[in-house]
């Protein structure tokens, strides 16, 4: 049946673009990217031996195995984790600075953006909440 060739191959396509990401470690992918990916390569590889398209079903269940590895091997790291160096290329100390500097500036944009509070920082409280009068006096 052609169209089980059809899903077969786009399957593989699929998974061999995937090879990068699971070869290099300082690829980043968000846990519920790979895990939801995975899941429902899972559902359609099932779902295509359901309907007799065993080659599409094997496809799926592989890539869904490539989702697996980036799931397990390729999470989103906390900043103090994040090397600067790479395989392609070496960098100073003082570019590495650099780079490590900026990200954290970034990582402040994006708190500031959001409300949160600088590390280490107190809570402001509410907002935009009416200040309260000092009790007594008059």
């Amino acid at each position: 049946m052609w169209q089980d060739w059809t899903f077969m191959i786009g399957g593989l396509v699929f998974a061999s673009t995937l090879i990068p990401t699971i070869r290099n470690p300082l690829s980043e992918v968000p846990r519920t990217t790979s895990a939801l990916t995975g899941i429902m390569l899972v559902i359609f590889g099932v779902t295509h031996f359901t309907v007799e398209l065993p080659l599409a079903g094997i496809a799926n269940l592989m890539t869904a195995a490539a989702w697996a590895f980036i799931f397990a091997l390729r999470p989103i790291r906390e900043l103090r984790e994040v090397e600067v160096a790479t395989p392609q290329f070496e960098v100073t100390q003082d570019e590495a600075e650099l780079i490590l500097a900026h990200r954290e500036w970034m990582m402040e944009q994006a708190r500031r953006r959001r409300g949160q509070p600088e590390p280490g920082e107190e809570p402001s409280g509410c907002d935009g909440c009416p200040s309260q009068a000092p009790s007594g006096g008059g």
